[in-house]
Order: C-alpha cells, then sequence, then structure tokens
C-alpha cells in the first residue's frame, strides 16, 4: 500500500478563496438561472428544498424524501418548543423557502428566512405568494 504525501490528500494552501470573496462566490453560484434549476430539479426533485432527505422507502424519489425530513424536523421542532400561530421562526439559510412555507403552512406562524442569494429569496417569496402564506413568510439578505 502507497503511502499518501501532502500533495495526494488534496493540500488547498494558498489555493482558496479569501474570507471577504467566499459570500461573492457563493451568491455567485446560486444566482446563476442553471444552478437554480439544477438545485430545484434535481436536488430538490421539483419542491423548493435543496436538501436531501429521507428516503423511507425504495420508491421514494428525492421529493418525497425532502418531504419526510420536512415532516420529522417539524415534529421535532413542535415537540421542542411547541409553534403556534404567536411564534416567530427564524430559518438560516432559507434558500427557495421550502421549510419556511412549510412552517408557516403548518402551524401559521410568522416565519422570518435568512439567506445570502437574492435570487433564491424572489423564488422563496414568489412561491409563499403562490401557496397563500406570503403575509406570514419574509425573507432578508444576509451572509451569516
Amino acid at each position: 500500500m502507497a503511502i499518501m504525501t501532502e500533495a495526494d490528500k488534496g493540500d488547498f494552501k494558498d489555493k482558496q478563496f479569501a474570507e471577504t470573496e467566499v459570500a461573492d462566490k457563493v451568491v455567485e453560484q446560486y444566482d446563476e438561472k442553471q444552478a437554480r434549476v439544477f438545485y430545484k430539479y434535481v436536488m430538490g426533485g421539483g419542491g423548493f428544498d435543496i436538501h436531501f432527505g429521507c428516503f423511507r422507502s425504495p420508491t421514494d424519489a428525492v421529493y418525497e424524501a425532502s418531504k419526510a425530513t420536512n415532516e420529522r424536523l417539524l415534529t421535532c421542532m413542535d415537540w421542542t418548543f411547541p409553534v403556534t400561530k404567536d411564534s416567530y421562526v427564524l430559518d438560516l439559510g432559507s434558500g427557495h423557502g421550502g421549510i419556511s412555507h412549510e412552517v408557516a403552512q403548518r402551524f401559521g406562524c410568522k416565519v422570518m428566512g435568512a439567506n445570502i442569494s437574492p435570487e433564491q429569496n424572489k423564488m422563496n417569496l414568489a412561491e409563499a405568494a403562490k401557496l397563500g402564506v406570503g403575509d406570514l413568510v419574509d425573507v432578508t439578505l444576509k451572509n451569516f
């Protein structure tokens, strides 16, 4: 067996973006049209969640797995600290707003998303309005 050297391990010293450039690179990626399409239809299975999920059955697609993950998250959140219509939920890294929309729909409470991408934020608010929770969901442009 060969011994790995530092070069084999993918040393990125002096090759990474400067800390001040990282946020700009993230926004650049998220705001590209083809990236938004990829995140929505590949990563989110056509939904507004861009994460992988709990695949409960061999026939589950990304969309179903994402919804199963959201259901678990909302249930755990409500068990930990009951969520009511008077609650105000913060969604950090809200992206397209999938979980923000589900929180507003399920609990009837206000949700504030914080997200780095202006284009994703527009998509979030447009979808919230379509779903009838536009008065409950807001988003602020933030790099946290």
